[in-house]
């Protein structure tokens, strides 16, 4: 009986201690981070997105410098 109170005691102070990720799970979130990254990056050198970008600075700062 008293081994098996030992036992519970052990496992309740041990539960609830998975506060951080384990090494698969650094693995998958930096290989998500990374294809973000990727597929954010190839949108915003695409031409399109730089002249929409341009645009929307050009008249952003048009109320300060006259173009």
């Amino acid at each position: 009986m008293k081994k098996l109170i030992q036992l519970s005691k052990f496992v309740r102070a041990h539960a609830g201690n998975d506060l951080g990720m384990i090494s698969a799970e650094y693995a998958m979130g930096t290989l998500a981070a990374c294809g973000f990254a990727g597929g954010l990056f190839k949108v915003l050198t695409g031409a399109a997105t730089q002249d929409v970008l341009w645009t929307l600075v050009k008249k952003a700062l048009s109320v300060f410098v006259p173009w």
